[in-house]
């Protein structure tokens, strides 16, 4: 009964037998994985905040780039930025 048993819950595990995924609760886990979500959001808008400057700077100083690009990127990359320091303060 116990070999079956083992067997069913390895078929759930890997996804060959239909009925309830093997899930691992912790306790207390909960404000770590909150801080790491809020982490994780602040260094992708940072990354793509920065990019975009960068990017600014680069097609302003290419020759052959409409006008309109820098002035896009730059925008992109202000945006970014406000929303950035915006949920940097929004949480103290």
């Amino acid at each position: 009964m116990r070999a079956e048993r083992l067997v069913e819950s390895f078929e759930r595990i890997t996804g060959a037998r239909p009925g309830s995924r093997f899930q691992v609760d912790v306790r207390g886990i909960s404000p770590l994985e909150r801080t790491i979500r809020i982490a994780a959001r602040r260094v992708a808008l940072a990354v793509t905040a920065g990019s975009a400057l960068v990017a600014t700077g680069a097609t302003a100083a290419a020759v052959h780039v409409a006008s309109w690009v820098p002035i896009t990127l730059g925008s992109l990359g202000g945006t970014l930025t406000a929303l950035l320091l915006l949920d940097l303060l929004r949480n103290r």
